[in-house]
This record gives C-alpha cells, sequence and structure tokens, in this order.
C-alpha cells in the first residue's frame, strides 16, 4: 500500500511543480515524477497481488 501511496506522491508533486517554458524555449518540468510514480504504481500491484496469494 505504501508504493502506491508513493506514486499519487510523485503525481500530485508534478502537478503542484507545474511546467514551465523558459526564456530559451526549453521545457522545463520534472518528468522524473511521471515513470517514477508507475514504477511505485506497479511494485505496489505486484506486492499486492503477491500477498493475496500467500
Amino acid at each position: 500500500m505504501i508504493f502506491i501511496l508513493l506514486g499519487l506522491l510523485c503525481h500530485i508533486s508534478y502537478l503542484a511543480i507545474g511546467s514551465e517554458v523558459d526564456s530559451n524555449g526549453y521545457l522545463l518540468e520534472p518528468f522524473g515524477l511521471i515513470p517514477t510514480g508507475y514504477f511505485f504504481y506497479l511494485i505496489g500491484i505486484i506486492k499486492l497481488i503477491y500477498i493475496k496469494l500467500l
């Protein structure tokens, strides 16, 4: 359950930080939080399935 909450925290943090375009036209965003959040979801689901099978 903690991994799923960490995934939610990553996605909420991504939305809270936001993204912007700097003066040179580069997109600045915390993109690493998106796949990290999905990774935590995956680990959480695998853990829940593992606990159910035991």
